[in-house]
């Protein structure tokens, strides 16, 4: 078995679930460069490390052999061993050690089921994007011997690698960390504050900011590839200034009131109104418009048929209207 499987196994039995990537980096380097050997890792986690101390290292004997039988071979413990490992002559076997015996007599179907949590806890650390805790848990928690668990794993954990994290924003500064996958980032006008700031280094995934509209929101904000804005003016008529705002491709209306987008940074913008409101203004920097060639994209979802777009000159600035058709700016 190789170093990084025997590692995963070790942390599938003592910490319920699967490495992260920067964890299992590092001790693979030890153990491979002689610095440290897999007894020495298991007893590491076991004596020192305050995951174990606060999840296994709490349990009474019986409830820890139970856990270990569950997280190794996800099943209950069948009374022989129960009784051997708790009353009987195994009862002082140390944690560590007791994983390790575990394993080493695994039968052939706990063996399948062992085997199948170290493939799913090795395809998690590989693939997700960024790691959780409660997801690197449920990488190996219902796997068992069969295929199928094998299969619901990794197909889980690529749901993971296409879906970046999700943020609800607070009242106080907001600095998240984003992915290279599609997060999602909600909030409403008390949580985006000027303090806040929403930056993605990637351009070519789909992050989503989900705004509640209940007043106008200004251009104090750093917002930065965020492609797509779905906002909900949700009473009277809302504006949002774009200015601060950069790298969205789409804006979409989910709201009941009217809203007004103003300072969009480009003319290649896609505008979508899938609420129940049927106004919807926007406007486009002026800088951003070069001449007669510019255009505004506009994609219409679940719209009154009376609603249209013609766009108008106004101070340097392409403005979409629902009126009745659309034109080049």
């Amino acid at each position: 078995m190789s170093t990084t499987a025997q590692i995963q196994e070790i942390y599938v039995g003592l910490l319920g679930r699967a490495a992260d990537a920067e964890g299992l980096s590092y001790w693979t380097a030890e153990i491979d460069g002689g610095v440290l050997t897999i007894e020495q890792l298991r007893a590491n986690i076991v004596n020192e490390q305050p995951e174990y101390a606060a999840n296994l290292g709490t349990l009474t004997r019986t409830v820890l052999v139970e856990t270990l039988y569950e997280n190794l071979f996800e099943r209950e413990a069948e009374a022989e061993g129960l009784t051997y490992w708790t009353t009987g002559e195994g009862s002082s076997v140390n944690a560590d050690q007791l994983v390790l015996a575990l394993s080493n007599g695994a039968s052939t179907a706990d063996r399948a089921a062992l085997d199948n949590k170290t493939e799913a806890a090795t395809y998690y650390t590989n693939n997700a994007a960024t790691y959780r805790a409660s997801e690197a848990q449920a990488a190996v928690s219902a796997v068992d011997g069969t295929a199928a668990t094998l299969t619901a794993s990794k197909t889980a954990t690529e749901a993971l690698a296409i879906n970046g994290v999700t943020v609800t924003l607070t009242a106080g500064a907001d600095t998240p960390t984003l992915t290279a996958n599609n997060d999602s980032i909600t909030g409403d006008i008390n949580t985006l504050t000027s303090s806040d700031s929403i930056v993605d280094s990637s351009t070519a995934d789909n992050d989503v900011l989900t705004l509640d509209m209940l007043a106008d929101v200004d251009a104090s904000t750093t917002v930065t590839n965020i492609e797509t804005l779905k906002l909900s003016a949700l009473a009277g008529t809302q504006t949002i200034d774009l200015t601060a705002i950069k790298g969205v491709d789409t804006i979409e209306h989910l709201g009941t009131g009217n809203l007004t987008a103003r300072n969009i940074e480009n003319t290649d913008v896609a505008y979508k109104m899938t609420g129940t409101s049927t106004n919807l203004d926007v406007s486009v920097l002026a800088t951003a418009l070069t001449g007669a060639g510019d255009v505004a994209h506009m994609s219409l979802l679940m719209v009154s048929p009376a609603v249209h777009l013609q766009p108008m000159v106004l101070l340097k600035q392409c403005v979409l209207h629902l009126t009745e058709q659309l034109r080049t700016c």
